[in-house]
């Protein structure tokens, strides 16, 4: 979608918004306002990562990227009915109350605070125990960090910076409602489901990306480290297995990618399978949420442990986002490298994946590289 455009949109004054774009997928969703009637194509949908709630919205303006541009839709409430050109004319209204980019600019926010003080290396260290008691394979355990400012905090300049930076590798994402907006550069695909074929992926590894190494050797040694590739395997039979379960053949490569970000290097093994009957993608969405890259294994202990170890609530935090049209297919990416806005408070989200050899104070870095990416784009200019 061309820049300028996703930009404004962005920026349009609507209680609910739901805005997806994957450039190297060619997928670019809007949904702006909310259609009280059953005529929308499309519904997107974001669950919390304990599945506790989803939020659907089924949209009043749906914008979407095609082959031959851009096309834009209006869906009608129940008993609703407007000419081609009084919805021509809405739509003129609503991008005429949309305020210029430069009146959105960022104000000056603090260092953030930790959520829960100094509690991450003692709480990692007695999981990274429990795994070598037996107790757990792998766990993910996350941190959230906090910043308020006086002023309110816009979400349109952080897109800005996220798609310029990520949009390449990532899925760029927001979700507006209730008064708050949660965002984020996800590189992380749960799954797709298109023309019968289920695409999905292990992602699941990471070393900083140091722009000043010799990038070839740095990712050879990324993929012969033992503990990553553990650590990857592990991701990748969960989700053959589930695959497996719904009567699918999964397809994938033995040896995993490096998926290269700026400011990080992921182990990515793309996986696939055609389904010889029908099926939704909100069924594949159920079967392999939380993943391992996500949870743990086994996942109900690993959950457990997370709600009882982590002091915030994840909200939708490593849930399952995307949309699904009337046919069944779709697109979720995983919420991840986000971050939540209401107000003039910013609260900043990423995990890290324990097993056998983790080393608590590695894993605090890691999780800092991966608030950069955020913390980068919510800096003022």
């Amino acid at each position: 979608m061309p820049a300028e455009l996703f930009d404004r949109l962005a920026r349009v004054p609507c209680e609910e918004k739901f805005i997806l774009e994957n450039k190297a997928l060619g997928i670019a969703e809007i949904g702006l306002g909310r259609c009280h009637g059953k005529s929308s194509a499309k519904t997107f949908c974001a669950r919390s990562f304990d599945a506790e709630y989803t939020y659907s919205l089924s949209p009043r303006w749906e914008i979407s990227l095609r082959a031959d541009g851009v096309c834009i839709r209006r869906h009608f409430d129940t008993g609703e009915a407007l000419t081609p050109e009084q919805c021509e004319r809405e739509l003129q209204n609503l991008l005429e109350a949309t305020p210029e980019a430069d009146a959105e600019s960022m104000p000056e926010i603090p260092a953030p605070s930790e959520i829960g003080g100094d509690w991450y290396p003692a709480s990692a260290r007695k999981l990274i125990d429990a795994i070598h008691a037996g107790e757990l394979k792998k766990i993910v355990l996350a941190r959230s960090i906090e910043s308020r400012t006086a002023s309110p905090i816009p979400a349109a300049p952080i897109l800005r910076k996220l798609r310029e930076r990520f949009g390449r590798n990532c899925t760029i994402f927001a979700i507006t409602r209730n008064g708050k907006t949660f965002l984020g550069a996800t590189p992380e695909t749960l799954v797709r489901l298109r023309n019968g074929l289920v695409e999905t992926e292990a992602l699941a590894g990471s070393v900083p990306n140091a722009p000043d190494a010799d990038l070839a050797e740095r990712c050879r040694r990324f993929i012969e480290d033992d503990k990553e590739r553990r650590e990857h395997r592990a991701v990748v039979d969960f989700i053959a297995e589930k695959l497996s379960r719904m009567g699918l053949s999964p397809e994938f490569p033995e040896t995993p990618e490096v998926a290269v970000l700026p400011n990080i290097l992921h182990l990515r093994t793309p996986i696939s399978a055609r389904a010889c009957a029908p099926i939704h993608v909100l069924d594949l969405v159920s079967a392999l949420h939380p993943t391992p890259a996500m949870c743990g294994v086994p996942a109900d202990r690993a959950r457990e442990k997370i709600l009882s170890t982590e002091p915030f609530a994840r909200g939708h935090f490593a849930g399952p986002l995307g949309f699904y049209d009337a046919s069944g297919e779709g697109f979720f990416a995983v919420g991840i490298r986000c971050a939540e806005i209401d107000g003039g408070t910013i609260r900043l989200f990423a995990g890290s994946g324990l097993v056998a050899g983790s080393v608590p104070e590695r894993e605090f870095a890691e999780i800092d590289n991966k608030f950069s990416a955020l913390l980068t784009s919510i800096a003022k200019s």
